[in-house]
């Protein structure tokens, strides 16, 4: 016989893909993976929740474009050829240039490196970056259990 707490733990996880997700706690992954899954595509251990959460974002038309993410894709691809890009680099190897006579202002850019950026700048832009991945997240989330409803 078994009790009814192990039947509650048990009735409140899932498994997607090999992952044991908590459908209470983890709700968001939980409904992500679900939406994925529903729509054939593959979850597995592999699988992070911001990956996953732009994938379903794509698989349901959206274009991401905020932040450092680069999904835009351009079918139009036209190629040309440019007298300076060199294609065949076998057996070649680059030969060292000296930078002295070519730029004279010792004060200017090239010699200055930037300022580094401070420990309070780069922890406010990771903490950004991570309210940015979980803004993707939730908006996945609604998103999947909109399409739950409908069904």
């Amino acid at each position: 016989m078994v009790n009814s707490s192990t039947s509650n733990r048990r009735n409140q996880s899932a498994n997607i893909g090999g992952n044991v997700i908590n459908k209470i706690t983890q709700r968001n992954k939980y409904l992500i993976y679900q939406g994925l899954r529903a729509l054939g595509n593959e979850v597995n251990t592999n699988t992070t929740l911001k990956g996953a959460a732009i994938e379903l974002l794509l698989a349901t038309d959206c274009i991401v474009s905020r932040g450092e993410l680069d999904l835009l894709t351009d079918t139009d691809v036209t190629m040309m050829n440019n007298p300076n890009i060199e294609d065949d680099l076998k057996g070649k190897k680059g030969e060292p240039v000296s930078a002295v006579g070519k730029f004279v202002d010792v004060e200017g850019p090239f010699y200055n490196l930037d300022p580094a950026m401070s420990r309070p700048e780069a922890k406010e832009r990771e903490e950004q970056k991570a309210k940015d991945a979980n803004n993707y997240v939730r908006l996945a989330a609604d998103m999947a259990a909109a399409m739950g409803n409908r069904r």
